[in-house]
């Protein structure tokens, strides 16, 4: 189940003190699990070790697998900040070897007084003497945190294994692999942040990369999920997906993804787990002038249909629409402005019956709104990193509610924020990094006012390679 986190969800957080992994648990594979990376020659072990220290600020409290959630799942706040400070150790193993094959392993561990953290990442890849070669990895994520009062346990894992078939030029690929995850959560003070999973997925998928950088994409995977505390939430999982870009001889291109699952819950009880998902992206990017000027449009939908709707789960749609112009300029420096709309709707009245007798058709309806926001934002890349995008923007809840009238519903807000972050070499061996999210809320009812804010900061020295 994909959640939004509204209503800031135009300003991307990270969960606190690790390294790229989003405000989600859901394992997301290192770039290098692409394998289409081009691999020297010749045999080579690269080693990487880091010590340091890492320090993070929210006034929230993230929720790293809402498996029970519409697209309606705001982040839980606090009134007071809480921050975290712990010893940073990271290792970084680089081997290849014969017939283009190789090891990679990325090790990263924290230590501090809130929080113990220890995340591995494997990825593999033999080559054989024909076009077929052997894939494999695996991730290891534990965390024990007492941020906010709370105690609080995880475990996740992910192994895979699989087969690849692509020729010397890497002008297609079939890859076939399966996936095997699992997930366990402990938390004391409050409810546990996801239930203990096991999920078993088998995957395949074929590319066909073309002339000038033009691709296109299929894949489908079959996934089934058990609960070993509530079997009554067993599901089986149909996904499939699509993409496809165009590049053209001026600069331009064209994309479009399409992505489609089907959850069935072998409990009809289950109506969380019951549902279709759709998502589609489209984007054109087209140059205004020669290697400086670039225009960006593109529009997305996701929605979600219930086959028994509840107060909880009921049908909603997200629209998206954007427009970005550009700037690249030749000294390592870029500006860029987005225009962005978005629509929540919830159809048929979430699916709910009618308002004016359902009372949970009418409070579905109070979810739904439109969106307006300006982003501008300018980058500086090289020795120094960094980027910087404050904006701002307006939500109208299509029912709103008013002073003294229909105070069950939202109320409509401005909002203001910046999101950026930075990487800076400060020697040869130490690297500072930084990313920080702030927003603020200005409801037309003032007593819904908030703030969001997180910040995280890393300083690492490089010990050799």
């Amino acid at each position: 189940m994909v959640a939004f986190a509204l209503p800031a969800a135009a300003w991307a957080q990270s969960d606190s003190l690790q390294t790229a992994v989003p405000d989600s648990m859901a394992w997301h594979a290192p770039a290098a699990d692409s394998m289409h990376v081009v691999l020297p020659p010749a045999d080579s072990t690269h080693t990487l070790f880091e010590v340091g220290v890492a320090y993070d600020l929210t006034n929230e409290i993230h929720f790293d697998q809402p498996f029970d959630t519409t697209a309606i799942q705001p982040r839980q706040q606090v009134s007071e900040a809480d921050g975290r400070i712990a010893a940073l150790g990271a290792a970084h193993l680089d081997l290849r070897y014969a017939r283009a094959s190789y090891l990679l392993l990325d090790q990263l561990a924290l230590i501090g007084p809130e929080l113990i953290r220890e995340q591995l990442h494997a990825n593999w890849r033999h080559g054989t003497g024909s076009d077929w070669r052997w894939l494999g990895g695996a991730d290891v994520d534990y965390r024990h945190d007492t941020a906010f009062g709370l105690t609080r346990d995880d475990l996740q894992g992910e192994a895979r294994f699989g087969a690849e078939r692509a020729p010397a030029d890497y002008s297609s690929s079939l890859r076939m692999l399966y996936r095997f995850d699992l997930g366990n959560s402990q938390q004391q003070g409050d409810e546990r942040i996801y239930p203990d999973f096991y999920l078993h997925r088998a995957q395949v998928s074929y590319a066909h990369f073309g002339t000038l950088g033009s691709e296109w994409s299929l894949g489908y995977t079959l996934g089934y999920r058990t609960f070993p505390d509530t079997s009554a939430r067993n599901y089986l999982d149909h996904q499939g997906e699509a993409f496809g870009l165009v590049r053209f001889g001026s600069g331009g291109e064209i994309s479009a993804r399409g992505f489609l699952d089907r959850r069935a819950a072998l409990a009809d009880s289950a109506t969380g787990d019951r549902f279709w998902q759709g998502e589609v992206e489209m984007s054109l990017r087209q140059p205004l002038s020669p290697e400086s000027w670039w225009l960006t449009v593109g529009g997305s939908f996701f929605g979600t249909a219930y086959d028994v709707p509840t107060p909880a789960f009921f049908h909603n749609v997200l629209w998206r629409q954007s427009a970005q112009v550009r700037y690249e300029a030749g000294l390592g420096w870029a500006l860029q402005g987005v225009l962005e709309a978005e629509e929540l709707r919830a159809p048929e009245n979430g699916g709910l019956g009618e308002p004016d007798v359902s009372q949970d058709a009418l409070n579905a309806l109070r979810e739904e709104y439109n969106q307006g926001s300006f982003r501008l934002g300018f980058e500086r890349f090289g020795k120094t990193t960094f980027f910087v995008e404050p904006g701002f923007g307006r939500r109208h809840y299509l029912i709103e509610a008013t002073p003294g009238h229909d105070l069950e519903a939202h109320s409509s807000y401005w909002f203001v924020g910046a999101n950026g972050y930075a990487d800076v070499r400060l020697a040869r061996p130490l690297k500072l990094r930084g990313s920080a999210d702030y927003l603020y809320e200005f409801h037309d009812l003032s007593v819904d006012d908030l703030s969001a804010i997180y910040v995280a900061a890393e300083l690492r020295y490089a010990l050799g390679r």
